[in-house]
C-alpha cells in the first residue's frame, strides 16, 4: 500500500511508512500492522525483521508477509511459521 492509494482512498488513519525496521524508534507493542510485500526474502536478517515486528505490533495487530520466493526458501518458510504464517 503505497502513499499515493492511501491518500486516493481517503484514509486518514494510515500511516505510510517505507524504511529499514530496524531503524524504527517506536513504542513496543504501537502498531496495528506491518505489511512487507516482495521483500523479505531479500532481507539480510529476516529474523531480526520477524523479531522486531513482533514488538512493535500490538496483540491484536498483524503481519503480511507476501513473498513469491518464500516458496524458494525453506529456512524463510521456517522462519514465518514460528509466528503462524502460513
Amino acid at each position: 500500500m503505497t502513499k499515493d492509494i492511501v491518500d486516493i482512498a481517503g484514509l486518514k488513519n494510515v500511516t505510510v511508512m517505507q524504511c529499514d525496521i530496524a531503524e524504527l524508534d517506536l513504542p513496543e507493542k504501537s502498531v496495528d500492522g506491518i505489511l512487507s510485500i516482495e521483500a523479505i526474502s531479500h532481507y539480510r536478517n529476516p529474523n531480526a525483521f520477524l523479531d522486531k515486528a513482533s514488538r512493535l505490533i500490538k496483540s491484536d495487530g498483524f503481519l503480511v508477509i507476501s513473498d513469491g520466493n518464500n516458496a524458494a526458501s525453506q529456512k524463510i518458510k521456517k522462519m514465518t511459521l514460528r509466528f503462524g504464517c502460513i
